[in-house]
């Protein structure tokens, strides 16, 4: 979802809602294993990105990592504890497009 004037090919804000799957480095100072070892986190994450200008982004993000259920028992300090972020993206290359490439595909932008 994203907010911005009619009139502009592109949004100036966007919401981002994100769930995936992590690897969780497990060791003696964040948790309780014997030997260092991996294991599967669950990622919940929403943020906003800010659209300052055509080649920059700025992206501001919360959300929390859960071990599966396998690994609960390791005690791992982070496990469910709220996360933030902060992402700058710049763009070195310049941006087109080709129109004509999506009126022969059929896609309407």
């Amino acid at each position: 979802m994203g907010i911005g004037k009619e009139w502009e090919k592109r949004s100036r804000l966007d919401f981002s809602v994100g769930v995936g799957l992590t690897g969780v480095a497990l060791n003696s100072k964040n948790s309780i294993v014997q030997e260092e070892r991996t294991a599967s986190a669950f990622t919940l994450s929403g943020g906003v990105l800010w659209k300052p200008s055509d080649i920059a982004n700025i992206g501001f993000f919360i959300g929390t990592d859960i071990l599966g259920s396998q690994d609960v028992g390791v005690d791992w300090i982070y496990n469910k504890q709220i996360w933030m972020g902060v992402g700058v993206n710049i763009s070195f290359n310049e941006i087109s497009t080709d129109e004509y490439q999506h009126e022969r595909s059929g896609v309407n932008w």
